[in-house]
């Protein structure tokens, strides 16, 4: 995991490499021109070698333009191109098997890339293609083992993830689920969310709540819940329906019966 977070910097450091060799460069020609030596003998030419064709991922990744490949990182490649003029840097790698159903579809390439823009002030964004389109109101599940960041998750069916979940604009899917210790930054908004023993949370917004002993929480929105005992909400809880919890649990406000709940932000 340390050698992807600093394979991450490094793209992003790198994207931002293009000003400052423009100012170094720009600097160096205001300085006094040092005596040129004398030239080397001419060498004799040699055929040149055909640049490696860049993969197919590689380019769609790239908007359609010419990428360069930086280096390889154990499965993962790192990537620069300028489409339409505009620098972009991105790691990208395809996954080790996968599967259609029904089996042998043809389909493009599966890849996974993240990608950093300065000009659109992006940096390390996660995009996944799965190599053909889906039927409208067709499902979707996330499942990471450890942690993940992003600026915004949306899944129409399940997404479990047994690290932290670090998001800006917050999480929505059908189902949420947060492991033991999970620690989540960013609203949550699903019909079930589950937040497992000792994890914490910000806000949540949800139709079916369980709060497992020992997690924490800013503030909680939903119609029935179960929180059991030593956990902490920080702000409200307003419920709709139905509240079980536990008597050593700490709110620091008292749980409120509403009849409509605030609306959530995504």
């Amino acid at each position: 995991m340390l050698r992807i977070l600093t394979f991450l910097v490094a793209i992003a450091a790198l994207c931002g490499a293009t000003s400052l060799a423009q100012a170094q460069g720009a600097a160096s020609k205001g300085a006094k021109d040092a005596p040129k030596p004398a030239p080397a003998p001419a060498a004799k030419p040699t055929a040149a070698k055909p640049a490696a064709k860049p993969e197919p991922a590689a380019t769609a990744a790239a908007g359609g333009a010419e990428p360069t490949l930086i280096g390889q990182y154990g499965t993962w490649g790192a990537y620069t191109a300028t489409p339409n003029g505009r620098k972009v840097c991105f790691a990208l790698a395809k996954p080790s098997s996968s599967k259609t159903n029904p089996p042998n579809r043809p389909r493009d390439p599966a890849y996974a890339f993240v990608s950093t823009r300065p000009a659109e002030k992006v940096v390390n964004e996660v995009s996944i293609m799965i190599g053909y389109a889906l039927k409208p109101g067709s499902e979707s599940s996330l499942e990471v083992g450890g942690s993940m960041e992003a600026d915004q998750i949306i899944a129409q069916k399940t997404v479990e993830v047994g690290g932290d979940l670090k998001t800006i604009k917050g999480t929505r899917g059908d189902i949420v689920e947060l492991g033991h210790g999970s620690q989540a930054s960013g609203p949550i908004v699903a019909r079930k969310v589950s937040v497992g023993h000792g994890g914490k949370v910000e806000d949540v917004y949800a139709d079916t709540l369980e709060m497992e002993h020992g997690s924490r929480a800013r503030n909680l929105y939903f119609r029935e819940g179960v929180i059991e005992a030593g956990v902490q909400v920080e702000g409200e809880v307003l419920y709709t329906d139905n509240i079980e919890a536990s008597p050593d649990v700490k709110f620091a406000r008292p749980a409120s019966k509403v009849k409509d709940l605030p609306k959530p932000p995504l």
